[in-house]
């Protein structure tokens, strides 16, 4: 009797996933409506303009704080030499010790260091002069003093 309980609580698992497989590949609509209601709305980044078609994003209204901190940052000083400012700031021990991985650990994270690679919700990671250097050398394969 254990044996048939399972047999049919499989089978009544099996015909939830396999309706669930069936019903989410197929289309149709509703009143008019597409029932697949993702594909009808962009994801709000592709309806914000391209930060290189207009002055450097000045037009963009709905950006975080720490966007606009950036961007007004950018327009006071101008173009910065970001290799001679990382020298200034502060990082942990290079390389990492044994099982640490978070290379940005003790890293300050401001709108004042954007434009960087690495960035956050309150702004880009600070990375000092020995980061980039560990970073660009880690896999042996760049060596060059530069920036790409």
């Amino acid at each position: 009797m254990e044996i048939k309980v399972i047999a049919v609580l499989f089978l009544v698992i099996g015909v939830i996933l396999g309706s669930h497989l069936f019903c989410g590949c197929t289309t149709f609509t509703i009143d008019g409506l597409p029932a697949n209601v993702g594909s009808v709305f962009k994801e709000s980044f592709s309806q914000r303009n391209q930060l290189g078609s207009d002055e450097y994003g000045a037009s963009i209204e709905s950006g975080s704080n720490w966007e606009m901190a950036a961007i007004n940052y950018a327009k006071q000083v101008g173009n910065q030499d970001i290799v001679k400012s990382s020298q200034y700031y502060k990082s942990g021990p290079i390389p990492l010790p044994p099982g640490e991985m978070l290379i940005f650990a003790e890293n300050d994270i401001k709108p004042e260091c954007c434009p960087s690679y690495y960035s956050s919700s309150t702004g880009c990671v600070c990375i000092a002069k020995k980061q980039q250097d560990y970073l660009n050398q880690r896999g042996g394969n760049r060596t060059l003093n530069s920036e790409y």
